[in-house]
């Protein structure tokens, strides 16, 4: 069993690894030491991580529980792998500055969707998720708490620099606590995001 170390930083004046950034990681040393076609198709978070990660490719059952953060699926050659992302005692050495509102300040927000109008040069997971969370804060807005990425199942693979706008929306609203968001691109469908309250 080999661990990757993932080459992460904190974005912004965040103290935990984001998603996205968890999603791109991965899916760059799939395509290392998998395949060169090798995709992330799901990805469930189980908590933040606040130092560095490692990918494992191996089931959840042979790892500590305790330190998995996140469990995913590695698509390739319609094959599909399973793999962990283990939280570290390594600390966090680098921060780089991240605006969200260079990806939201160019959307509309229609009853329950949000659409691009142009795209902002970031990769697809990150304004993916700006998109959606922009979208919840706006018009599932949670006092005292916050509402996060927590789990992406996907139909095609991402990229890392595309240039088609996306659509997001919400389809399903478990309580104002969980939601289930259809992401679409020229009313093809990419796949679903979940997003999830937590406490502040």
């Amino acid at each position: 069993m080999k661990a990757y170390k993932l080459n992460l930083g904190f974005k912004g004046n965040r103290n935990y690894i984001q998603g996205s950034d968890i999603f791109n990681a991965i899916q760059t040393i799939a395509r290392k030491v998998v395949e060169e076609n090798a995709w992330v198709k799901h990805i469930a978070f189980r908590g933040f991580a606040n130092n560095a990660c490692d990918f494992i490719l191996d089931r959840i059952e042979n790892l500590p529980g305790n330190l998995v953060r996140a469990t995913c699926n590695i698509s390739f050659s319609k094959k599909l792998i399973p793999a962990v992302i283990i939280e570290t005692q390594d600390k966090i050495t680098k921060r780089y500055p991240f605006d969200e509102s260079k990806i939201t300040e160019e959307s509309l927000i229609t009853g329950s969707a949000i659409k691009q109008i142009s795209r902002a040069g970031c990769t697809d997971i990150e304004e993916i998720v700006a998109l959606t969370k922009f979208l919840h804060n706006q018009i599932l807005p949670v006092e005292h708490k916050r509402w996060i990425f927590s789990q992406l199942d996907l139909n095609i693979p991402l990229q890392l620099n595309e240039i088609e706008r996306f659509t997001i929306d919400i389809k399903q609203n478990l309580g104002n606590r969980m939601t289930v968001s259809e992401i679409s691109q020229h009313d093809n469908i990419v796949g679903k995001i979940k997003f999830t309250v937590v406490d502040l």
